[in-house]
C-alpha cells in the first residue's frame, strides 16, 4: 500500500493556538491584495516600511545581550515581536539606525508566540495592517528584519501557501527567513504588513512561515499584562516547542523524532486534532500501525468529518491485516467524499485481503473513472493473479 497522507505541512505552533485571541483576531477592512493600485518596487517598499522595523534585543540580568530578533511598530511606541525573542530576558532594548531605546515588556501571548513592547520616545510610524484573509497564493511579498543581526535586511519572495489549522492561519512564503528574522515584518507590494516572520525549516525550500498580521492588532487591544518572570515557561509555550520540533522532524523524514515530539505535544495539548494526525503519520512511517490506529482514532474523535484521517486510519488497519475494519473505515471516508480515489484504492485492497474478487473488480472499474493512473496501479496489485 501507499500512504495517502493529505495534511499540508505548516507552522505547527499555530495548531495549538486559537484560544487566547480567538481564531484569527479582529477583521480589518481594506482593499484586497489584488488591488488595482500599481505595485511598489522593492526599493519603494523598503523606503516606506523600514522606519518601522526594529532590532529587538533581550538582555540578561547583567545587561548583556542574551538573544535578539526583529520587531515591527504597530502603534505609537508599541513594537510587536515574537515571544520567543524576549522569553527569559531581564530587560529589553530596540535598535534602529544605530540608536537604541530601552523597552518595557507589556504583553505576552505564548499561545500565539507574540509579545508587545512599549518604547518611550520612539517616534517611528506605525505600519498599515492587511488582514491575511485578503492574501492570495502567488503574490509578491517582502520580508524585512534583522537576520543574523544585520539590521534592515530585505528579502523578496512569494506567498507559497496559506495553511489553515484549527482556525489558525499560517502564511508560507519563499521570502528568506533566518535567525534574527523572528518578529520581523512580511509586507505586500503596497508595503502593508501581512505577517510576522516567525519560523523556517532548515533544508526545506520555501518553508518559511509568518503569523497573520491581524493578530498583532488583537494583542495590542488586550489589557496590559504583567511581564513573565525571567525564565518563566508555560504549558502552551512548551507545547509550541514540541510542535515546532515535530514539524521539523517530519520535514527531514526523521519519523522517530517526530513521533516523540508529537507525543509530547498531545500530552500537553490533547485536544489538537492536527497533532494527532501528524503523530499517526509518523507511526505509519515507522511501521507502528497499532499506534497509528490509536492516533487516528483520537484525531477522529476530535474531528469526525476529517475524511483524510479516515483514509489514513483504513490504511493502518490494512497493514495490520484487519481488512474488515479497513473496509468499514474506507466506506466512511467515501461517505464523506464519494470521489476520493485514495479511499477507493484502499477499499479495493481491503476487499482483496478478504478474498472478495467481485468487489475488487467493482473498485477497479470505479477507479478507471476517477484516476486511470491509480487504476493501473491497482490492477497490478489486486486484479492480476
Amino acid at each position: 500500500m501507499t500512504s495517502h497522507r493529505a495534511i499540508a505541512l505548516g507552522l505547527g505552533i499555530l495548531a495549538a493556538c486559537a484560544a487566547a485571541m480567538g481564531s484569527q483576531g479582529p477583521k480589518r477592512d481594506g482593499p484586497p491584495a489584488t488591488s488595482s493600485r500599481p505595485a511598489l518596487s522593492a526599493q519603494q517598499v523598503f523606503k516606506r516600511v523600514s522606519p518601522s522595523v526594529m532590532v529587538v534585543e533581550s538582555l540578561n540580568a547583567a545587561g548583556k545581550l542574551a538573544d535578539f530578533g526583529s520587531g515591527v511598530v504597530i502603534a505609537a511606541g508599541r513594537v510587536i515581536t515574537n515571544r520567543h525573542v524576549v522569553a527569559g530576558g531581564a530587560s529589553f532594548r530596540v535598535v534602529h539606525g544605530g540608536k537604541g531605546w530601552p523597552a518595557k515588556l507589556l504583553k505576552t501571548d505564548p499561545d500565539h508566540d507574540l509579545a508587545e513592547l512599549f518604547v518611550s520616545g520612539l517616534r517611528a510610524p506605525a505600519v498599515t495592517v492587511l488582514d491575511s484573509s485578503k492574501l492570495v497564493v502567488g503574490e509578491k511579498v517582502y520580508a524585512i528584519g534583522a537576520p543574523e543581526g544585520l539590521e534592515l535586511t530585505i528579502s523578496e519572495g512569494l506567498i507559497s501557501g496559506l495553511r489553515d489549522f484549527g482556525g489558525a492561519r499560517v502564511i508560507q512564503t519563499s521570502a528568506a527567513i533566518s535567525p534574527g528574522s523572528s518578529g520581523g515584518g512580511l509586507f505586500d507590494s503596497q508595503g502593508r504588513l501581512v505577517g510576522i516572520t516567525t519560523f523556517y525549516l532548515k533544508g526545506g525550500q520555501s518553508l518559511n512561515f509568518a503569523l497573520p498580521a491581524e493578530w498583532t492588532l488583537a494583542l495590542n487591544r488586550q489589557p496590559t499584562t504583567p511581564a513573565p518572570a525571567v525564565g518563566e515557561s508555560s504549558s502552551a509555550a512548551a507545547a509550541a516547542q514540541w510542535m515546532l520540533l515535530g514539524i521539523g522532524a517530519i520535514a527531514k523524514a526523521d519519523y522517530k523524532s517526530a513521533a516523540r515530539d508529537f507525543s509530547q505535544f498531545v500530552r500537553l495539548k490533547p485536544d489538537d486534532e492536527f497533532a494527532w494526525v501528524e503523530l499517526g503519520f509518523a507511526y505509519v512511517e515507522l511501521g507502528q500501525y497499532d499506534k497509528a490506529v490509536s492516533a487516528y482514532q483520537e484525531a477522529l474523535r476530535l474531528k469526525p468529518d476529517d475524511e483524510a484521517a479516515w483514509v489514513n486510519l483504513g490504511f493502518a488497519y490494512g497493514h495490520l491485516g484487519q481488512y474488515d475494519m479497513e473496509v468499514s473505515v474506507e466506506q466512511e471516508a467515501l461517505r464523506l467524499k464519494p470521489d476520493d480515489a485514495a479511499a477507493w484504492f484502499d477499499l479495493g485492497l481491503a476487499y482483496k485481503g478478504e478474498g472478495d474478487e467481485s468487489e475488487v473488480i467493482k473498485v477497479y472499474e470505479k477507479l478507471k473513472t476517477l484516476n486511470p493512473a491509480l487504476a493501473d496501479k491497482f490492477f497490478k496489485l489486486a486484479v492480476v493473479p
